[in-house]
């Protein structure tokens, strides 16, 4: 069994630019792992690169001529084109697109300063979830990643041709939300590219490619990824504990997703909270903020409704580091007696409750990784 390091990203502070290639006899896993096998002559070498990755940018290629015989050969990109229709990495992005992403078409073929424009589909992702970043980033085998200081998030930008137009065909007829009038015009513009101002390899890319617009996934939430996708972008876990006017303890567990009222071009996005609702056996509310704007909430605010969250994420889990909080929430979601139906604040239990909320959210300051080992593949 191959060991694995993986360096917890956590910090708020760093700038980090780094790819590490290893080939090795057999890949048992997506390349988004550091994998460390018996393939450089000096091990202790690696592990003393991936502890020092800060601050500079450092490439490590390990190739041993023996292994090589053994890469696979294959076209990649056409086996897997039979699987893109249903795999649930493609429901799982849709919903994280469609949650925390922007799809931006050019309107034109050149910038002011003369510069070629291309499409663009770019995911945000807080300073914390970097390692899903990354982690997406190997998956598709492209893209960039640009830290915003000011905003403290990271942003996956797709904008190379190749991975751009498998991104497309993965979250083509996933989409649930009014954000697929973007990805049609994304579509528009990847059947019909700019050839005359393209290279020759560029153009080979776009050879004999056609893509149809899907119509939005009317299928049950309970069916694939994209409720997950949806919640590690704008979901948050909480634990309230503390005593009411009549100096009781309260114990409350509960689940926020929120969306902006409007989009940004002026679309409501009240179908699909009232969809996601229904699922829920919750309703939305709208927050209106002093300063005008306003947006819609829901909140799992009975245990019906945190049963059938339960039971979905243990099929389609999350990702970021969101997942964490959830198992720290689940372990309050677990006092609750089914019998008496009541969640008693013994001592025991309040140390548990106490516990969990203090690990939660912003507080979290130990993260770990694991979970990413189970991430979606390309099938």
């Amino acid at each position: 069994k191959p060991i694995i390091y993986y360096k917890t990203l956590a910090d708020q502070n760093f700038t980090i630019c780094w790819k590490l290639l290893l080939i090795i006899l057999i890949i048992g896993q997506s390349a988004g792992n550091l994998q460390i096998l018996q393939v450089c002559n000096n091990i202790y070498i690696i592990k003393y690169y991936i502890g020092i990755l800060r601050d500079y940018t450092w490439k490590l290629i390990c190739l041993n001529r023996g292994y090589l015989n053994y890469l696979p050969t294959r076209n990649f990109s056409k086996s897997i084109s039979d699987n893109l229709e249903l795999s649930q990495l493609g429901y799982y992005l849709a919903g994280l697109i469609e949650g925390d992403g922007s799809i931006i078409v050019p309107t034109t073929i050149r910038s002011t300063k003369g510069k070629l424009n291309y499409p663009s589909i770019q995911i945000c992702f807080n300073t914390k979830d970097y390692p899903l970043c990354c982690k997406i980033r190997e998956i598709l085998n492209g893209g960039s990643i640009q830290k915003k200081v000011k905003k403290d998030c990271y942003i996956l930008i797709i904008n190379d041709y190749k991975t751009i137009i498998l991104l497309t065909k993965l979250i083509n007829g996933k989409f649930r939300t009014n954000k697929i009038y973007r990805l049609w015009l994304l579509i528009d513009w990847l059947n019909n590219p700019p050839f005359n101002y393209m290279k020759k390899n560029s153009q080979l890319l776009f050879k004999d490619l056609y893509l149809n617009k899907k119509d939005l996934d009317l299928s049950s939430l309970n069916n694939n990824a994209w409720l997950s996708g949806m919640l590690d972008a704008d979901g948050n876990f909480y634990i309230r504990h503390s005593k009411n006017k009549k100096n009781l303890t309260i114990t409350q567990y509960y689940v926020r997703l929120s969306q902006s009222t409007l989009n940004s071009w002026g679309k409501s996005n009240i179908k699909i909270m009232q969809i996601i609702s229904e699922f829920l056996h919750t309703v939305v509310k709208q927050n209106i903020r002093k300063n005008g704007t306003s947006n819609y909430l829901i909140r799992t605010s009975s245990r019906l409704s945190n049963d059938i969250l339960v039971n979905y994420l243990t099929n389609f889990p999350l990702y970021s580091s969101k997942y964490l909080d959830y198992k720290d929430w689940l372990n309050v979601y677990n006092l609750y007696n089914k019998e008496t139906k009541v969640l008693k604040n013994t001592p025991s239990n309040i140390n548990i409750i106490i516990k969990s909320k203090n690990n939660m959210n912003n507080n979290r300051i130990l993260f770990n990784w694991d979970h990413l080992n189970n991430f979606y593949t390309l099938n």
